[in-house]
């Protein structure tokens, strides 16, 4: 009596998540007994592929073998800082999630813009093609200060003092000393 040694297929599919081919499948044949591995493709890097059906390695028993790769796109991460021009956190680091091939328009923190002026590190509009990272800088704004002396009434005192500062610098307005 001759003894046979039984050979069987593996083959890997490589599907989108609604069920269309995403590449070409794969086959090829192992004994029995003999060892199996897969993996996914890297056809696009946009997209990644995780096994829903089937073991990607293993060893031949006593039948055929289905591996599926399902594809998904890939999801990439904006993450914005907001530090003064000193490297300080002014509001917290965003992290906004989202897919590759969208479209993106970061905007400066709304409540900071009032009393700081920004830049951006690099282009705040795009397609996603991957993680990005942007750093806004603000710069405090400059105000005025303008003193008015005046009578109860409302009438003028004294000539008006006017000076500048930056946003939370500190002031002292100063009485007029006219007539002391």
């Amino acid at each position: 009596a001759q003894w046979e040694i039984n050979c069987y297929t593996v083959t890997v599919y490589h599907q989108y998540e609604n069920g269309t081919e995403y590449d070409a499948t794969q086959s090829f044949e192992k004994c029995f007994n003999e060892t199996y591995e897969t993996s996914p493709s890297t056809k696009d890097s946009t997209y990644y592929g995780a096994v829903t059906s089937g073991e990607p390695s293993g060893t031949i028993t006593d039948s055929d073998v289905s591996v599926i790769y399902t594809y998904r796109k890939r999801d990439a991460l904006i993450t914005v800082y907001h530090l003064d021009e000193n490297g300080n956190t002014l509001a917290p680091k965003e992290e906004i999630p989202v897919s590759f091939d969208d479209a993106y328009n970061i905007l400066p923190n709304s409540e900071l813009i009032q009393f700081y002026n920004y830049t951006a590190d690099v282009p705040t509009t795009g397609t996603i093609s991957g993680d990005v990272v942007i750093t806004f800088t603000y710069t405090k704004k400059e105000f005025t200060l303008t003193v008015n002396h005046q009578y109860e009434d409302g009438t003028k005192y004294d000539e008006s003092t006017t000076d500048t500062y930056l946003y939370l610098d500190q002031y002292t307005a100063t009485p007029s000393t006219k007539d002391n």
